[in-house]
């Protein structure tokens, strides 16, 4: 058995934060990377109690967390309805989840589109929030419903940007959309999720779980998504792996569907297409904690995870170019918020394309001149996501 074989991670989104879902094995949403591994912990106190001799009293073991380094490859559910395999592993990252939805449209007057605008029909009131910049030439409008529902003939006339068109049919299916939960309730259900890591006839398993999340993409290759999932240590002791044959789909899910490549990536910053991006990371940091509170119910006195959000980033490494070209330099000094884009996966590979968009990232310093092979001057970015409210970056799997 090669290294990596023997492990598994499960997950569920509780109904009650905090309190652990029963795992089957549904629950196990993708191949772990071979070097995916738990770190469970506890807390060692020391009662410093005098014991008239020179031995030490035992030390009391306090409450018990764990935390779960998992990684993967990016796939997708290989069509526009079904929901993606990850779909409970980005809600743990505090994202909510909806489907999405495409209204085709005729010429663009005013535009584009931007990234997370509001867009409402008349006559319908339908409304909806923007996934991807839409210019004129553009067929369709992708969107995550709001209220109401648009509607053929429909005016779409968009908040921000103040652009119009014509719809020329109804909305369609648009595969999978998320975006950052605004402010969570962690009193309710929605984002906890119940997480057991499997590995050589051990298991760990957590309670009341968030997460963080770095994606990397790396030209001609796959993303990898790397999470950090933490909270309370439910349990630990022996037990098999799930057996993937007695899946609902008789095996991981997205097996079969082929790992997309970065490659044809669109990528823009502020309306400028670089050339020679090798790799890209976007880092959504939560700072996951498991939190005590001597009220829970739970005899380890864990409530659940809390988070800290910190400034979600996406740094770039691409060919330098002539200030004439695009002037870094006065867009960091600008301190303006500009639209940044990025889609990985094949053009009419549905259900396999994953797109990444804010219209609300800044240039942060440095800029970072360097050389990478074979010799080409290049030059890091890094960008800080600043978004108003729930818009610092969308998601669509389409």
């Amino acid at each position: 058995m090669a290294k990596g074989d023997n492990i598994q991670f499960a997950a569920e989104i509780e109904a009650a934060p905090g309190t652990a879902e029963t795992l089957v094995v549904d629950d196990v949403p993708v191949r772990l990377g071979a070097d995916s591994n738990p770190q469970p912990e506890y807390d060692l106190i020391e009662l410093n109690e005098a014991t008239g001799v020179d031995s030490k009293a035992p030390d009391l073991i306090g409450a018990g967390r764990v935390t779960f380094p998992v990684n993967y490859v990016l796939r997708g559910p290989g069509d526009l309805v079904t929901v993606p395999a990850i779909d409970d592993l980005l809600r743990g990252c505090l994202f909510s989840s909806a489907a999405a939805k495409t209204i085709a449209i005729g010429a663009i007057t005013t535009g584009p589109y931007v990234v997370g605008e509001l867009i409402t029909g008349s006559p319908s009131g339908g409304t909806g929030r923007v996934l991807q910049q839409t210019a004129t030439g553009a067929a369709s409008i992708p969107y995550l419903p709001v209220t109401g529902a648009l509607a053929s003939g429909d005016t779409i006339t968009g908040g921000t940007s103040g652009a119009t068109s014509t719809s020329s049919a109804g909305p369609i299916d648009g595969g999978r959309a998320y975006r950052p939960v605004r402010i969570p309730d962690l009193s309710v259900s929605g984002n906890h999720l119940t997480c057991r890591f499997l590995r050589d006839g051990r298991q760990w398993t957590g309670r009341g779980c968030l997460g963080d999340m770095t994606l990397a993409f790396e030209a001609g290759g796959p993303c990898r998504i790397s999470h950090n999932f933490v909270g309370a240590l439910h349990s630990e002791g022996d037990a098999a792996l799930f057996d993937m044959a007695t899946a609902s789909g008789g095996g991981y899910p997205e097996r079969s569907v082929v790992v997309p490549k970065f490659l044809t990536a669109a990528l823009k910053i502020d309306g400028f297409a670089p050339t020679g991006i090798r790799e890209v990371t976007i880092s959504w940091p939560t700072n996951p904690q498991a939190i005590a509170d001597a009220n829970s119910s739970a005899a380890d006195g864990i409530r659940q995870a809390d988070y800290e959000r910190a400034r979600p980033e996406i740094t770039l490494t691409i060919d330098q170019n002539s200030a004439a070209t695009k002037d870094w330099a006065a867009t960091l000094k600008a301190g303006l918020a500009i639209p940044f884009e990025l889609t990985h996966g094949a053009a009419g590979a549905a259900g396999t394309r994953w797109t990444f968009a804010s219209n609300g990232a800044q240039l942060r310093p440095p800029i970072a001149p360097n050389v990478r092979e074979p010799n080409a001057a290049a030059e890091t970015l890094t960008l800080g996501l600043t978004g108003d409210s729930d818009d610092d970056m969308f998601i669509w799997q389409h």
